[in-house]
């Protein structure tokens, strides 16, 4: 061997030559090696030693054979036993001991962070990239340990496959790519985007089905809450921060408050969601944005997905939208663009469901109440018969394989956005007629009453409309394709349920069919309340209102008792309950 300085390789290297890898020039009895005295760095030896390779070792064996070299130590023995003069070794009186894991975070008694070229930066506790490693740590590790074989990465998968194509607020491709950035360089993203993260774990986490959820539904809640506090520390921020990132953030929480029974909460967000897609242009159509077309196209998606999203609280809530669609110029996006990114339909879906969305919003403009006249309903250019043939004219006018006969020979993948399809419409259908429904029935109460025929022609419509929402669900449920985690499917249930509820209550000869129609009903929604323990709490009410609302036909308490001119509850005061209330509220009580 030849002296040390002519050495290739050296016994040890600094920190900051092994991140820069470089070669470590340490002159023997200096305490610093050549680049840090010459830069004034600390020089300090932290890294282990990379081990000689199975070539270098054979070699070795070859000249002194039967000699352990799987160590430090047992080289150094070699060497001594050679005569070979070697360095004090200050630093290893054992091996290097190896924390169990690594911790990436920078501690609060650290003053500089290292970059990449082995400088010293001071980076504060509460700064950027310090947020964001802890959080790298927390979302990665604590989370893959916990779940075992569920990792980021599936549940991510879960979201766009359960959530994301109901809800298409997320182009995957894009997300994926600056998931992987982030995984790299947690640095290199805004806290919009992580919080968006965040919202993606909580609703796959919610998305989860099978043995998986039920085994590990205390441990994947904990991590929700967890997660959901991040989320409220980011959200101020993404409100003063204008940007699709920020409209796609504000969607994704405003779902999963909806969901957990925060529907206030979620009303609110949904409100400032719309207000920054204003103040982007979102929509307006004749705004087009720097950058490819896909993007522009994605745009398009985000605002008929928000409008879409607000619509249904507004019909839900009773409440005036804050979105003006007089002035909204947005068009449908176009599929040809889109290409494989279309997210979730078949051919021509997203043209029919942006226009299913915007009668809509029509439909919520002008929504009838308990309290309305019934002129409303009468002659054929009243308000309600308009919108009627407007709905009536979508339906006649869907393409050959969206309608209902052909929706069984679809592939899989389209066999649930063409039922939710139908559904919607349906839903949109008895929201528009089921006051007509309680007025009619209203006028069974009372003799000296009668119905108009606009008024009984409008009740049938509502009560066809509803049954056929039910029967549309238990096809979802046939199929395996019943969202009763993340979307408005439970809704729907519970709104058609009422529907044909009320439409028995009006027709008492013909009541056999509907009761069967609300046992299966209720016995779907039972399975899915029993089987699901991570149904988030708007789902359980909701839930619990179909059981509710079918059980009035069992015991004591059943429909027909219900129906017997004795019962207790005298006719005249339901009439009166029913125009002061609701019409969840009226339906209610008459059970």
């Amino acid at each position: 061997m030849g002296p040390i300085e002519d050495r290739k390789r050296t016994e040890h290297s600094c920190d900051r030559c092994k991140s820069r890898k470089h070669k470590c020039h340490r002159i023997p009895g200096q305490p610093r090696c050549q680049h840090c005295q010459q830069h004034d760095y600390q020089c300090i030896i932290t890294k282990p030693r990379k081990t000689a390779s199975i070539r270098q070792r054979r070699s070795f064996r070859g000249l002194i054979p039967e000699t352990d070299v799987g160590d430090l130590n047992a080289l150094r023995a070699v060497g001594r036993s050679l005569g070979i003069p070697l360095p004090e070794d200050k630093g290893s009186a054992g091996p290097i001991q190896q924390p169990d894991s690594i911790d990436p975070l920078p501690k609060e008694s650290k003053t500089l962070v290292h970059d990449r070229q082995g400088q010293g930066q001071y980076i504060g506790p509460a700064s950027s990239y310090v947020f964001q490693m802890r959080l790298r740590t927390l979302l990665g590790r604590e989370s893959q340990g916990r779940y075992g074989q569920m990792t980021l990465d599936e549940l991510v998968r879960v979201y766009f496959d359960r959530v994301n194509s109901d809800f298409p607020v997320l182009h995957e491709a894009a997300f994926l790519e600056t998931f992987d950035k982030w995984r790299v360089a947690p640095d290199s993203v805004d806290r919009a985007w992580l919080c968006s993260l965040l919202c993606v774990l909580i609703l796959g986490v919610r998305a989860q089905k099978g043995s998986f959820a039920n085994n590990n539904h205390s441990s994947m809640l904990a991590d929700e809450q967890r997660w959901w506090s991040h989320v409220e520390t980011l959200l101020p921020g993404v409100l003063f921060t204008s940007s699709v990132n920020s409209v796609q953030t504000l969607l994704l929480a405003a779902l999963h408050l909806h969901n957990t029974n925060h529907r206030d909460a979620c009303w609110t967000i949904t409100g400032a969601a719309g207000r920054i897609a204003i103040a982007i242009g979102l929509h307006r159509d004749e705004i087009e944005p720097a950058g490819p077309r896909l993007a522009r196209e994605l745009r398009k998606v985000l605002w008929w997905t928000l409008y879409g999203f607000e619509q249904m609280q507004v019909s839900s809530h009773d409440r005036p939208s804050a979105i003006d669609a007089t002035k909204c110029s947005t068009a449908a996006p176009r599929e040809r663009i889109l290409g494989s990114s279309g997210f979730f339909g078949p051919p021509d879906y997203i043209l029919c469901w942006t226009q299913l969305v915007k009668l809509l919003g029509l439909v919520c403009r002008d929504l009838p109440t308990i309290t309305t006249s019934a002129e409303t309903y009468i002659g054929p250019l009243s308000p309600t018969a308009s919108l009627l043939r407007d709905l009536s004219r979508w339906h006649n006018s869907l393409p050959v394989h969206l309608a209902l006969p052909e929706a069984v020979t679809l592939p899989d993948a389209f066999r649930r956005p063409t039922l939710l399809l139908h559904i919607q419409y349906h839903y949109a259908v008895t929201l528009l007629t089921r006051y007509a429904l309680l007025l009619y029935y209203q006028a069974t109460l009372r003799p000296e009453e009668s119905a108009t025929e606009e008024i009984a022609r409008m009740a049938k419509v509502c009560s066809c409309s509803g049954r056929r929402a039910c029967e549309l669900l238990l096809k979802l449920d046939e199929i395996s394709e019943f969202n009763a985690g993340t979307w408005w499917d439970v809704y729907y249930l519970y709104s058609s349920t009422l529907v044909v509820t009320l439409s028995i209550l009006c027709d008492q000869q013909m009541f056999s069919e509907p009761l069967v129609l609300l046992d299966k009903c209720t016995a779907m929604a039972e399975r899915h309340g029993a089987s699901n323990p991570m149904m988030p709490g708007t789902m359980q009410l909701w839930f619990a209102a179909n059981t509710t609302t079918s059980s009035a036909q069992a015991g004591e308490d059943s429909l027909l008792e219900l129906l017997d001119e004795e019962n207790a509850l005298s006719w005249d005061s339901i009439g009166t309950m029913l125009l002061s209330s609701s019409f969840e509220t009226a339906v209610g009580a008459l059970l």
